[in-house]
């Protein structure tokens, strides 16, 4: 070692490799030599060396491209590969950088005030290590160039040094502020590999070809101003808007939205940075140099276009630049439509059918009149008998055409197979009404990629079960489409409380028993999970032929119990090829058989054991055949619908 003031020449090795040294770092009383065939420790007050290699330490290459002593006494390393290397306490410990495509090539390193470490590299800019994640900075966000030859901490910035030019680099945005005209000379200066430094009074040391470049932040006093921001231009599709004041109202559609802005700065305009977010439709942006920026498909809602800006010496905007949008709603759209829709549906209906009846008593009025007028003409009265006996028997098929109508509706206003179909190809459906029309429901609609399903059994059945199922099938349509709810629980608890409202069922002289059994199925494909919510409506489940029943809540969806009382949603998981059970209690309460009794529950569930594994449309004829052979000559029961999927 050299004693004395003198110079001395330390060879590390015999061989040309040993002793081609790359790069150089200090710690305590040890020095660093970073060398095309490892890194080698020298003990400064011994003179022990100790060598680390792919062979001997675990490098991951032997050629050293930088060395780094940091504030935590572990010495970074990097080598010809994508892999930094840390030494603390003579271990080695590495860490690969995924550049993502395209090979990676490490150089230089520093250490920030926040002790985070910054990588240089070859080809593909810096890369900075903060916590568990790595951020690339490369001549895409306004690096110099993407090669860097020496990277240093300094003045609170991150110098970066490349071979034509220099980028400080702000680590609290990551903004960046490049520099190549040094000298009023004209030269053009080419910096040199790991020759930059740092001396006791902070000032930066930088080599190059044509000789040292020092740069002194003490000289550097002014305060920056941020850039001043305005809006310049807003085109809607393309068309320029003429907007006064911050704020624009467009009517209902899909826009292509586009803002030109513009920061104006004193210092050095080419230098602004931006930043931008449209609430209400995407989160911030990158930090960018472009000054404009286009929104596509933006409909109906309140938007809020917020812009900030940075200049090259990291002013940054106090107070961000703000505009606002609104875009109305279409009517179709409005809460209101469905619910007023369906209203004025229900009251035509029932308005037609009041207006039926009446005519019907009319004429019957008219025939008690005639009757007691022409007691004494038998012959006449037989043939008037006759004649208006034929007239009630039209009216009573027109009435009973009117109720026929009515089931084309309710039929109507249920998903059509299509939509089943396209939903859920694998699946039957047993409907079956004990009259025209139907107390039963059942109702499917998609929404945030999920598939609700639901099957409900309304109070009685005919004409007043169908008006329940229509408010059924409604509130559905409102909750799930309009107000977007997708949790089984949520839905049903949202349906019973359109139903006690619907049905005023908080106020004096009202049945509280209206109501209906609901179960509802929310299905995820993604996840391939189910949420079941049931009110007294179990749900029968089929997995590799075993039968699980999933118990529905006590209590249905009506104002007869207390509302304090919340519905349970079931989660489960699916595999393909699982097949679920939805039904009314009309199935198995049919009355039939030698004696005449019910069905019964265990005899329902012994007959889908029996049918699971076929093909849906052929448990559906197992389920009708089985049905009508039970019955025999017994009128039906009850409404009756199954429902089947296989998943």
């Amino acid at each position: 070692m050299p004693k004395n003031g003198r110079i001395s020449k330390i060879p590390l090795g015999n061989g040309e490799l040993e002793n081609s040294v790359t790069a150089l770092t200090g710690q305590d009383d040890q020095l660093w030599i970073g060398t095309k065939k490892g890194l080698c420790n020298i003990q400064i007050a011994s003179g022990a060396t100790k060598w680390y290699s792919i062979n001997a330490g675990g490098l991951p290459h032997n050629s050293i491209n930088g060395l780094f002593a940091d504030r935590q006494n572990r010495i970074w390393v990097t080598t010809n590969s994508n892999t930094l290397s840390v030494i603390k306490d003579g271990k080695v410990s590495k860490m690969a950088i995924n550049p993502g495509k395209g090979n990676l090539i490490l150089g230089p390193v520093t250490q920030d005030s926040d002790s985070r470490i910054w990588l240089g590299s070859k080809g593909r800019g810096v890369f900075v290590i903060q916590s568990d994640s790595v951020i690339n900075i490369s001549s895409q966000q306004g690096l110099f160039s993407d090669y860097c030859y020496s990277i240093v901490h300094a003045d609170n910035y991150i110098w970066v040094v490349h071979r034509g030019g220099i980028s400080r680099i702000r680590p609290t945005d990551f903004s960046v502020r490049t520099f190549n005209n040094f000298c009023d000379n004209g030269f053009d200066h080419q910096f040199n590999i790991n020759s930059v430094g740092l001396d006791s009074h902070q000032k930066i040391w930088f080599g190059s070809d044509k000789g040292l470049i020092v740069y002194d932040p003490s000289g550097n006093m002014l305060t920056p101003l941020p850039p001043v921001l305005s809006i310049s231009k807003v085109s809607v599709n393309d068309i320029e808007k003429e907007v006064t004041g911050n704020r624009l109202s467009l009517p209902p559609g899909s826009y292509r939205i586009r803002f030109d802005f513009i920061g104006v700065s004193m210092i050095d305009p080419g230098q602004v940075s931006y930043q931008y977010m449209l609430k209400g439709y995407d989160h911030w942006s990158e930090i960018t140099r472009s000054a404009s920026v286009s929104y596509n498909n933006v409909t109906s809602g309140e938007y809020t276009f917020i812009l900030k800006a940075s200049g090259a010496e990291g002013a940054v905007s106090k107070d961000p630049l703000i505009f606002h949008i609104t875009i109305d709603q279409p009517l179709w759209r409005k809460w209101w439509f469905f619910p007023a829709a369906v209203s004025i549906l229900i009251l035509a209906v029932c308005l037609y059918i009041k207006w039926r009846l009446f005519s019907l008593i009319k004429v019957k009025r008219v025939l008690e009149k005639k009757v007691l007028i022409r007691t004494e003409e038998i012959q006449r009265q037989k043939d008037e008998i006759e004649f208006q006996n034929n007239l009630i028997g039209n009216i009573n098929a027109s009435l009973t055409s009117s109720i026929t109508y009515a089931s084309y509706l309710q039929k109507a206003v249920m998903p059509p197979v299509e939509l089943i179909d396209n939903l859920i190809p694998d699946n039957f459906i047993l409907n079956r009404p004990k009259d025209i029309v139907s107390g039963d429901f059942y109702w499917l609609a998609g929404k945030n990629d999920k598939i609700i399903l639901a099957v409900g059994d309304c109070t009685g059945h005919g004409v007043p079960g169908a008006f329940m199922s229509f408010l059924g099938i409604a509130s559905l349509n409102e909750i799930v489409n309009i107000q977007g709810l997708v949790r089984s629980d949520l839905v049903v608890s949202a349906l019973r409380e359109r139903v006690i409202y619907s049905l005023h069922q908080n106020g004096s002289g009202i049945t509280r028993t209206d109501g209906m059994e609901i179960a509802i199925c929310v299905i995820d494909p993604a996840a391939k999970s189910i949420q079941y919510t049931g009110a007294k409506i179990d749900l029968v489940y089929f997995s590799d032929s075993k039968m699980e029943i999933f118990r529905a809540d006590h209590f249905d969806v009506s104002a007869s119990v207390d509302q304090s009382l919340n519905f349970t949603m079931q989660e489960f998981f699916y595999k393909p090829g699982d097949v679920v059970y939805l039904s009314s209690d009309g199935y198995q309460d049919q009355f039939g058989g030698k004696w005449d009794k019910k069905l019964m529950r265990p005899y329902f569930l012994n007959l889908l054991y029996n049918a699971h594994k076929l093909p849906m449309n052929s448990q559906r004829d197992m389920l009708e055949y089985n049905l009508s052979e039970w019955m025999a000559d017994c009128p039906q029961t009850d409404d009756i619908t199954v429902l089947g999927i296989r998943l």
